[in-house]
């Protein structure tokens, strides 16, 4: 008896930590979710922010078209430190730089 008690006890020990586990695993899925949607709302506010920008200052326009040879986007990513990243993107913008701070 002394033997399948111990294994009782170990599986309800691993069933508990399993059920933790799979809570914590929904949290992060729940909050990549989350973050995400964060990530392409400000995408869609920057996209539009760079037309707003366009539309008030047509001379950039005249100035991207000049320097850029594609329209499709190409994302570099170049570390400046450890901390910094510096993004190039080419887009119907031109290149534009955009700086991260890993937090």
């Amino acid at each position: 008896m002394a033997d399948s008690r111990s294994f009782k006890e170990k599986y309800y020990r691993l069933r508990e930590k399993y059920e933790a586990l799979n809570k914590q695993r929904d949290d992060l899925k729940h909050s990549l979710e989350i973050t995400k949607h964060k990530a392409r709302k400000l995408k869609e506010e920057n996209n539009h922010l760079l037309d707003l920008m366009m539309d008030m200052n047509p001379s950039l326009v005249d100035d991207v078209s000049s320097n850029s040879s594609s329209e499709d986007m190409i994302l570099s990513d170049a570390s400046s430190d450890e901390d910094d990243a510096s993004i190039a993107v080419m887009s119907r913008y031109g290149i534009y730089h955009h700086y991260m701070v890993n937090i």
